[in-house]
C-alpha cells in the first residue's frame, strides 16, 4: 500500500531541505541526484552552502 511520508520499513521520513525549482522535471532531477549522492558529508553540506543548492539548479536547468 501507500503510506505518505513513511520509508518501507515504516520509519516516517524526515524533511532535511527544501530547494525551490523552476518546475518539477528539475526538481524530480536535483531529487534524484542528491539521492545518489550516497554520502551523509555531502547532504549535511547541501544545508551549509548555498552555492551547493545554487550549482545544483544550474546543473539541473530546464533547457526551453
Amino acid at each position: 500500500g501507500y503510506y505518505d511520508n513513511w520509508s518501507s520499513q515504516g520509519i516516517p521520513w524526515e524533511i532535511f531541505k527544501t530547494i525551490e525549482c523552476e518546475d518539477k522535471i528539475q526538481a524530480i532531477k536535483i531529487e534524484a541526484h542528491i539521492k545518489k549522492m550516497k554520502s551523509r558529508e555531502y547532504k549535511e553540506n547541501l544545508k551549509k552552502y548555498k552555492e551547493m543548492v545554487l550549482k545544483l539548479k544550474e546543473r539541473y536547468k530546464t533547457k526551453i
